[in-house]
């Protein structure tokens, strides 16, 4: 387990039917998450959000994974410092 710095980029295609899962995911890995930004886009079928991560990769890995398992979301990460 090695500890990193990164983001992870989330569009989320449907975000009133995922919010819920969304933000239940981010406070089950709040240890790991040390910023979150949202822009709010005028389309209403699309949100734009950026996870600061922390932690060991296994935990940022599992993260990642969980939120690629929910329908409608687009999830792309980078570690930039390990």
């Amino acid at each position: 387990m090695e500890k990193c710095i990164g983001i992870i980029g989330i569009l989320n295609k449907m975000p009133k039917e995922t919010s819920v899962a969304l933000n239940a995911l981010i406070t089950e890995y709040r240890d790991i998450v040390t910023g979150r930004l949202g822009v709010p886009k005028h389309e209403p079928d699309l949100g734009i959000i950026a996870l600061i991560v922390e932690g060991d990769t296994d935990k940022i890995y599992a993260l990642e994974k969980k939120l690629k398992e929910i329908d409608g979301m687009a999830v792309n990460m980078t570690l930039s410092v390990c």
